[in-house]
């Protein structure tokens, strides 16, 4: 059994967080911890959009919520990360960090931008030090 599951989850698209949730529930033991991770996109500086000064900490205010209100879902512990930057960096980041023994991510059809940048999931898939299970 798995003893650090790391769940990234994107709260704009989370309707894939309860099935992630259930699938770390069966690969887990009472002493499972469970870590929700969402990263607030961290917008370039040279991107010309007018942002309030307080605009990372409402966005980071509403994910921690939206956490919250996910993890409530399940009787494992959790813990909430919230974390400002690029998704798959941070995803990478944190499994390292809280020493995740196994990421479960979420997918999507891909979009054209996918096939030439790569999406989240395909460059958390390429480059995690733990085995990554990939939900479509």
């Amino acid at each position: 059994m798995y003893k650090n599951i790391l769940i990234p989850i994107d709260v704009a698209h989370s309707e894939k967080a309860q099935e992630m949730i259930t699938n770390a529930e069966k690969l887990s033991d009472a002493d499972t911890n469970l870590i929700l991770l969402t990263v607030v996109y961290n917008l370039p500086a040279y991107t010309p959009v007018d942002l309030t000064s307080d605009y990372f900490e409402i966005s980071k205010t509403e994910a921690k919520a939206a956490l919250s209100k996910i993890s409530e879902s399940t009787e494992l512990k959790t813990s909430l990360e919230i974390q400002v930057g690029d998704a798959h960096n941070n995803i990478l980041e944190t499994a390292k960090a809280k020493e995740a023994d196994l990421i479960i991510i979420g997918s999507h059809k891909p979009g054209f931008s996918d096939y030439l940048l790569g999406s989240t999931a395909s460059r958390v898939v390429r480059h995690a030090q733990c085995p990554v299970m990939v939900l479509r």
